[in-house]
């Protein structure tokens, strides 16, 4: 019975296929995905031969990209929103003289400018181009609320600085506003909900 056993196994083993023939089955299988995306056709008047193809799916990267470029930049962008609140909130308490405040709302609007116009050069995908539109909208609001409070306290100019604050009360309102479109309710929502 072993002896059976023995030749039964050395007979499957021998009628394999040989390294050969598996390394043209590999080759073959490698130039098949390679081919993937075009499609030959050979005709002769004797013969013709289609060679079917197999097409991949590649995702549109645009709303990953869009995500994580507002991603990495809504740090600072916060930290600059909450530097212009503590300015208008330390000139109320008498930290900071209205130059004082001009001085720094101005120092603030240029990083803020600057953040601007890197959001501006961001491509959403269509999805996720209302939440930016109204995003470009609220920070629009902020910048020129900035340079109105910063017009307004070198001029001591009470009504104008009541503009001012008026246009960033506007602001923080549009940014909930803009949120609330957001997927999910945050900033992370956008590339949770990218396919």
């Amino acid at each position: 019975m072993k002896k059976i056993f023995v030749i039964f196994i050395l007979l499957i083993s021998c009628t394999g296929p040989s390294d050969a023939e598996i390394q043209a089955r590999i080759d073959e299988a490698v130039n098949e995905a390679t081919d993937s995306t075009t499609s030959t056709t050979t005709t002769s008047t004797t013969t013709s031969t289609t060679t079917s193809t197999t097409t991949t799916t590649i995702y549109d990267s645009t709303c990953v990209d869009y995500a994580n470029e507002l991603i990495d930049i809504w740090d600072p962008l916060y930290v600059e929103l909450e530097n212009v609140f503590d300015v208008y909130g330390d000139m109320s308490s008498g930290y900071l003289t209205y130059s004082q405040g001009a001085n720094k709302l101005f120092e603030i609007n240029l990083r803020w400018t600057s953040l601007l116009n890197e959001v501006n050069g961001f491509t959403p995908n269509k999805e996720n181009q209302r939440f930016h539109n109204k995003l470009l909208e609220t920070f629009n609001n902020v910048k020129d609320s900035n340079e109105m409070a910063i017009e307004a306290l070198d001029a001591v100019d009470p009504d104008l600085l009541g503009r001012a604050v008026s246009l960033m009360t506007v602001a923080a309102d549009n940014l909930q506003d803009a949120v609330d479109l957001a997927p999910g309710g945050t900033i992370y929502g956008l590339r949770d909900s990218c396919p």
